[in-house]
């Protein structure tokens, strides 16, 4: 139920939306992460450009492993 409305969040957007997606972006689950992550490119404005590469940047996200990340 969560991911949907995090898909819900992306496909409304607006300004009210980025921070409940960024703090999404911190969950423990790799599947609401996940999730918000394409609602933020569902999104598609230079604010959720700037969420996503802000974490991507993060040192944080650099020392999390692979599979962490959902890339392996």
């Amino acid at each position: 139920m969560r991911k949907e409305v995090i898909r819900a969040l992306g496909e409304l957007g607006g300004g009210g939306v980025f921070q409940t997606l960024r703090e999404c972006l911190e969950d423990p689950d790799a599947q609401i992460r996940s999730a918000a992550l394409r609602a933020l490119g569902t999104v598609a404005s230079e604010a959720a450009k700037r969420i996503i590469l802000d974490k991507i940047a993060d040192k944080a996200f650099k020392d999390v492993d692979l599979k962490k990340k959902g890339i392996l």
